[in-house]
C-alpha cells in the first residue's frame, strides 16, 4: 500500500514573481481540480525527463496573501 501524505509550502517573493506563480495557479483552475505538477514545469519550460528529475503529485489547495512587507501564497498543499 501507498504512503499517501499531504505537505504545506508557504511560497514567498518578490510581488512580482509571487503574483506571476499566483496568475499562472489561477490560470491552472487551483482549488477547482489538481494542478499536477508536471503542468506547472511544461509551463515554465521545464523538461524534467531532460534534467533527470520527476514532476510527480498535484497542488489541490493554494491561498494568495498580500500584507506590507511580505507577499506569499500560503500555504499551497501538495499531495
Amino acid at each position: 500500500m501507498a504512503n499517501i501524505s499531504s505537505t504545506q509550502y508557504k511560497v514567498t517573493g518578490s510581488r512580482k514573481a509571487v503574483a506571476d506563480l499566483w496568475n499562472t495557479l489561477q490560470k491552472l483552475e487551483v482549488n477547482s481540480k489538481d494542478v499536477y505538477l508536471y503542468l506547472l514545469a511544461e509551463h515554465y519550460g521545464i523538461d524534467d525527463e531532460k534534467k533527470g528529475i520527476s514532476a510527480r503529485g498535484h497542488i489541490y489547495w493554494a491561498e494568495y496573501e498580500t500584507e506590507d512587507t511580505d507577499f506569499c501564497i500560503n500555504p499551497i498543499t501538495f499531495s
